[in-house]
Protein backbone atom coordinates (compact mmCIF):
# COMPACT_ATOMS: atom_id res chain seq x y z
CA UNK A 1 0.00 0.00 0.00
CA UNK A 2 2.82 2.42 0.86
CA UNK A 3 4.47 1.75 -2.53
CA UNK A 4 1.16 2.52 -4.28
CA UNK A 5 0.87 5.81 -2.35
CA UNK A 6 4.41 6.81 -3.35
CA UNK A 7 3.66 6.02 -6.99
CA UNK A 8 0.47 8.10 -6.85
CA UNK A 9 2.33 11.02 -5.22
CA UNK A 10 5.06 10.83 -7.88
CA UNK A 11 2.45 10.90 -10.65
CA UNK A 12 0.66 13.86 -9.06
CA UNK A 13 3.96 15.74 -8.75
CA UNK A 14 4.76 15.05 -12.40
CA UNK A 15 1.29 16.18 -13.47
CA UNK A 16 1.55 19.35 -11.40
CA UNK A 17 4.93 20.14 -12.91
CA UNK A 18 3.63 19.46 -16.42
CA UNK A 19 0.66 21.74 -15.80
CA UNK A 20 2.92 24.56 -14.64
CA UNK A 21 5.23 24.25 -17.66
CA UNK A 22 3.03 23.07 -20.51
CA UNK A 23 3.79 23.18 -24.18
CA UNK A 24 3.19 26.76 -25.22
CA UNK A 25 2.62 26.10 -28.92
CA UNK A 26 6.08 27.13 -30.15
CA UNK A 27 7.84 25.90 -27.01
CA UNK A 28 7.94 22.41 -25.58
CA UNK A 29 9.06 22.09 -21.99
CA UNK A 30 10.31 19.23 -19.84
CA UNK A 31 11.49 19.51 -16.24
CA UNK A 32 13.82 17.15 -14.43
CA UNK A 33 15.95 17.60 -11.30
CA UNK A 34 15.71 21.39 -11.19
CA UNK A 35 16.41 21.81 -14.91
CA UNK A 36 13.73 23.10 -17.27
CA UNK A 37 14.47 22.23 -20.90
CA UNK A 38 12.75 24.58 -23.36
CA UNK A 39 12.77 23.53 -27.01
CA UNK A 40 11.90 26.31 -29.45
CA UNK A 41 9.89 24.94 -32.37
CA UNK A 42 8.16 27.64 -34.40
CA UNK A 43 5.94 25.56 -36.66
CA UNK A 44 4.72 28.79 -38.29
CA UNK A 45 8.18 29.27 -39.85
CA UNK A 46 10.70 26.92 -41.50
CA UNK A 47 13.58 28.97 -40.01
CA UNK A 48 12.41 29.32 -36.40
CA UNK A 49 11.54 32.98 -36.92
CA UNK A 50 11.51 35.12 -33.75
CA UNK A 51 7.94 36.22 -34.47
CA UNK A 52 4.94 37.14 -32.33
CA UNK A 53 4.11 33.46 -31.75
CA UNK A 54 7.51 32.66 -30.21
CA UNK A 55 7.63 35.99 -28.39
CA UNK A 56 4.19 35.52 -26.85
CA UNK A 57 4.99 31.97 -25.72
CA UNK A 58 8.35 33.06 -24.26
CA UNK A 59 6.63 35.91 -22.42
CA UNK A 60 4.19 33.46 -20.81
CA UNK A 61 7.01 31.12 -19.80
CA UNK A 62 9.16 33.95 -18.44
CA UNK A 63 6.26 35.32 -16.41
CA UNK A 64 5.91 31.94 -14.73
CA UNK A 65 9.65 31.65 -14.09
CA UNK A 66 9.86 35.19 -12.69
CA UNK A 67 7.69 34.09 -9.79
CA UNK A 68 11.03 32.79 -8.44
CA UNK A 69 10.10 29.17 -8.85
CA UNK A 70 12.41 27.25 -6.52
CA UNK A 71 11.76 23.95 -8.35
CA UNK A 72 13.66 25.27 -11.38
CA UNK A 73 17.27 26.33 -10.92
CA UNK A 74 18.41 26.18 -14.56
CA UNK A 75 16.62 26.88 -17.85
CA UNK A 76 18.14 25.37 -20.99
CA UNK A 77 16.94 26.79 -24.31
CA UNK A 78 17.47 24.72 -27.46
CA UNK A 79 15.93 24.44 -30.90
CA UNK A 80 13.94 21.68 -32.56
CA UNK A 81 15.24 22.96 -35.91
CA UNK A 82 18.75 21.57 -36.60
CA UNK A 83 19.56 24.41 -39.03
CA UNK A 84 18.37 27.43 -37.02
CA UNK A 85 18.46 28.14 -33.32
CA UNK A 86 16.40 31.28 -33.92
CA UNK A 87 16.31 33.29 -37.08
CA UNK A 88 15.94 37.04 -37.16
CA UNK A 89 12.96 38.90 -35.82
CA UNK A 90 9.97 39.16 -38.13
CA UNK A 91 11.02 42.09 -40.35
CA UNK A 92 7.42 43.22 -40.73
CA UNK A 93 7.95 44.60 -37.24
CA UNK A 94 10.11 47.38 -38.73
CA UNK A 95 7.85 48.37 -41.62
CA UNK A 96 6.09 51.75 -41.37
CA UNK A 97 2.51 51.33 -40.26
CA UNK A 98 2.99 47.78 -38.96
CA UNK A 99 1.26 47.34 -35.64
CA UNK A 100 2.46 44.45 -33.56
CA UNK A 101 -0.06 42.52 -31.55
CA UNK A 102 2.51 42.67 -28.75
CA UNK A 103 2.71 45.69 -26.44
CA UNK A 104 5.58 47.99 -25.59
CA UNK A 105 7.18 47.18 -22.28
CA UNK A 106 8.56 49.66 -19.76
CA UNK A 107 11.18 48.42 -17.29
CA UNK A 108 12.34 52.02 -16.92
CA UNK A 109 12.92 52.56 -20.64
CA UNK A 110 9.59 53.76 -22.05
CA UNK A 111 10.36 53.06 -25.71
CA UNK A 112 11.70 49.54 -25.19
CA UNK A 113 9.97 47.27 -27.69
CA UNK A 114 8.44 43.99 -26.68
CA UNK A 115 11.11 41.78 -28.34
CA UNK A 116 13.95 43.67 -26.68
CA UNK A 117 12.16 43.67 -23.33
CA UNK A 118 11.55 39.95 -23.65
CA UNK A 119 15.26 39.26 -24.06
CA UNK A 120 16.03 41.70 -21.21
CA UNK A 121 13.64 39.76 -18.97
CA UNK A 122 15.46 36.51 -19.75
CA UNK A 123 18.65 38.10 -18.40
CA UNK A 124 16.80 39.04 -15.21
CA UNK A 125 15.44 35.57 -14.40
CA UNK A 126 16.37 34.18 -10.98
CA UNK A 127 17.35 30.92 -12.72
CA UNK A 128 20.60 30.36 -14.61
CA UNK A 129 19.92 30.30 -18.35
CA UNK A 130 21.79 28.37 -21.02
CA UNK A 131 21.30 28.52 -24.78
CA UNK A 132 22.36 25.40 -26.66
CA UNK A 133 23.00 26.92 -30.08
CA UNK A 134 23.42 24.58 -33.01
CA UNK A 135 22.97 25.85 -36.52
CA UNK A 136 22.59 29.48 -37.47
CA UNK A 137 21.61 32.24 -35.07
CA UNK A 138 21.23 35.70 -36.53
CA UNK A 139 20.95 37.51 -33.22
CA UNK A 140 23.55 40.08 -32.32
CA UNK A 141 25.96 38.91 -29.60
CA UNK A 142 24.39 41.28 -27.07
CA UNK A 143 21.09 39.38 -27.39
CA UNK A 144 22.41 35.83 -27.12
Amino acid sequence: MFHGLLTTLALLTACTSAARYPSYGTLQTAQSSGVLNVVINNTHSPINLFDQFVQSDLANLIETLQANDTDVRVVVFSSANPEFFLAHIDINYFLPGYESALPFFDPGIPDMTFPVALLWNITQLPQATIAVIEGVSTFSPEFV
